[in-house]
């Protein structure tokens, strides 16, 4: 009995934090080049058959879907999209991050900034422009107009990657170890879509729920069964 009440309890916590994921993914149908989060539930034996213990313990692993979005047009060529499964870099406050694309603006100081604040990054440094003159133009395979070209680089273990705020990633290693991402092409005028679907989403939330439903109808029978229980006992101690 008490194992079962563990149990039940214990299908509770996946079916939360995949709620919380898809909420998630739901607020940002609409953000550009977001990647869907993905909550994936394993059931192992737990080979432990002491009195109490579960059946089977529930390992969670987060999941980021880094599958390509559409592309559509802005006609701004500050929006640059990475078609392929190359990223940028950029400079944040917290070191060198990848990205998937965005908006940028040459600054006073030249520097190619995106609305966080992150500073694009050339192959050689932050990607410096004469702020007096029209920006140059970025070709598909990230070189500018003006002799420059851009740091794309390839994550052979996307897995690896953490997702941090405003559309970046951090790799755990030293980013000049990942590869150039050739084959990549730069879509000057271009922005990258989310690649979660609010229909999708909704329709794994029924699921979902549904599922905790279930969970939380069996960890009541569980509970009501282990009341009934110890009301038997302590009727017949008397």
């Amino acid at each position: 009995m008490v194992r079962g009440l563990t149990h039940a309890a214990q299908a509770l916590i996946p079916r939360m934090r995949q709620q919380d994921a898809i909420a998630h993914n739901l607020a940002n149908v609409e953000t550009p080049a977001f990647k869907g989060e993905r909550i994936l539930v394993d059931r192992v034996a737990s080979g432990d058959g002491s009195l109490g213990a579960p059946p089977e313990r529930i390992l969670l692993r987060q999941h980021t879907d880094f599958s390509p979005a559409s592309l559509s047009s802005t006609g701004n060529p500050m929006d640059l999209a990475v078609e392929g499964e190359g990223f940028l870099v950029v400079r944040t406050d917290h070191g060198l991050r990848l990205s998937r694309g965005g908006n940028f603006r040459v600054a006073e100081d030249g520097r190619w900034y995106n609305p966080a604040g992150h500073v694009l990054q050339s192959q050689t440094g932050d990607l410096l422009s004469d702020p007096d003159l029209p920006p140059p133009a970025v070709a598909a395979d990230g070189s500018t107009e003006d002799g420059q070209r851009l740091w794309l680089a390839r994550v052979p273990r996307p897995s690896a990657l953490s997702r941090e705020g405003a559309g970046t990633y951090r790799w755990p290693h030293d980013l000049s170890s990942l590869p150039d991402a050739t084959g990549t092409m730069i879509r000057s005028g271009h922005r990258e879509g989310s690649n979660v679907s609010a229909m999708t989403e909704v329709s794994s939330m029924m699921q979902v729920f549904r599922a905790y439903e279930a969970a939380q109808r069996a960890l009541e029978i569980q509970a009501e069964t282990v009341r009934t229980a110890v009301e038997r006992v302590g009727r017949v101690g008397k």
